[in-house]
């Protein structure tokens, strides 16, 4: 994954394969490394507070959980959600995002396919179903990867179902985005979405290898940007994009090991990491 730092201008990148979360500044240049190791592995998101802690979906203890590390990469301790329904047995914490005061955590549950609303001792304020509304056959397609937080709204894409879901922060729906297929325009396989100033979303189509500019409000997407390739300003199965309040759009690129950084026209909807 990655993610930005509203207040620094930061670029957090998780690497699991090397168990670390690199930090860069905005020219791509290395500033620190967090390695985990013994305190945790497999970081597979962060999110950022404006005091510079962090927020960590990672193993640790041979558990899977949410850790809260300082700016030094020091674990403060386990932040992950408790008083859950009793119907959950097992959990998988992939991802996860902050309020715009860093007070509630939003935490993406791969296995359940809810998002858990804490407060950051990581007691239990609420609940997103993310099969809610759902016909049978999608509830069964169904499939998460990235939360995320821009201004008063909840962003989880649905990969095989081909839509970006819209939450408040209380965990109401707002409006379902996007169409399935594999034509111009249409969601194969989005994986995350950001919101913009004006409100548009950059949505992420893995399979399609393209960003798609959506309007929420009329579900109408105005074009696909950039597109299968290896040549630099293309992408090859992309797995997360970050928007920063600089207008400036990062899209991860395991297989080749980058991160790729393109301009847009607008910056993040206040958004807090």
């Amino acid at each position: 994954s990655v993610v930005t730092d509203s207040v620094t201008g930061e670029i957090f990148v998780c690497d699991p394969r090397r168990d670390r979360i690199l930090i860069f500044d905005q020219e791509g240049l290395l500033e620190f490394e967090i390695s985990g190791g013994n305190d945790f592995r497999s970081p597979s998101d962060v999110a950022v507070d404006a005091d510079g802690f962090l927020l960590v979906t990672a193993y640790h203890e041979n558990r899977q959980t949410v850790l809260e590390l300082d700016f030094d990469g020091l674990v403060l301790g386990e932040v992950a959600p408790r008083g859950l329904p009793d119907w959950v047995e097992r959990t998988h914490f992939v991802s996860l995002a902050l309020s715009g005061d860093g007070d509630r955590v939003f935490v993406l549950d791969q296995r359940n396919l809810h998002v858990w609303i804490t407060d950051r001792a990581g007691e239990l304020l609420g609940s997103i179903d993310l099969t809610a509304d759902l016909t049978a056959d999608q509830r069964e397609e169904a499939s998460v990867s990235h939360v995320d937080v821009f201004d008063d709204q909840v962003l989880v894409a649905l990969p095989r179902v081909g839509i970006v879901r819209a939450y408040d922060l209380d965990g109401k729906l707002l409006q379902t985005t996007g169409e399935f297929g594999s034509g111009a325009c249409e969601l194969l396989f989005p994986v995350t979405a950001a919101m913009d100033a004006e409100g548009e979303y950059l949505v992420l189509d893995r399979h399609r290898m393209v960003v798609s500019i959506w309007d929420p409000s009329a579900n109408s997407c105005s074009g696909d940007h950039f597109g299968f390739g290896f040549a630099p300003g293309y992408l090859y199965f992309p797995t997360d994009l970050a928007l920063d309040r600089s207008g400036r759009v990062y899209i991860t690129q395991p297989w080749e090991g980058r991160v790729q950084v393109y301009r847009w026209s607008d910056p993040a909807a206040g958004r807090s990491e």
